[in-house]
């Protein structure tokens, strides 16, 4: 096993979980696979870094089933709104996005311009 020092080296395995410049996207769900966290519990890494490694990986299977209950509870959600099917369309856009920007915006047509939308909610 080697040791990772920094994430961000191009030689570490674990670099191309977090950001592929190839799709420009990041993969994140790899890493957090059954595979991907063997291969995260495979590396070598000082004692503190290790033990904060362990405590996050405990912490993720704690909070596995909620997650599972929240996106049961959005997949549902989602399949009674038609706006939130249609948002999903656009690459990027998940359901979480998509129903997310139906509940906070409601009806779009009440916004003249993106712009005026924006600004509503905050955004300049």
């Amino acid at each position: 096993m080697r040791e990772i020092t920094h994430l961000g080296e191009e030689s570490a395995p674990l670099s191309g979980y977090f950001y592929d410049p190839e799709r420009k996207r990041t993969t994140q769900k790899k890493l957090w696979s059954v595979t991907g966290c063997a291969q995260l519990e495979s590396f070598l890494l000082a004692p503190w870094a290790a033990r904060r490694r362990q405590d996050f990986l405990e912490l993720l299977d704690r909070l596995s089933p909620s997650i599972d209950q929240l996106s049961a509870a959005i997949e549902q959600e989602e399949e009674k709104r038609s706006e939130v099917l249609h948002l999903m369309t656009h690459p990027g856009v998940g359901p979480l996005t998509a129903l997310a920007f139906v509940l906070i915006v409601g009806t779009p047509e009440r916004f003249p311009s993106g712009k005026q939308l924006g600004s509503s909610k905050g955004v300049k």
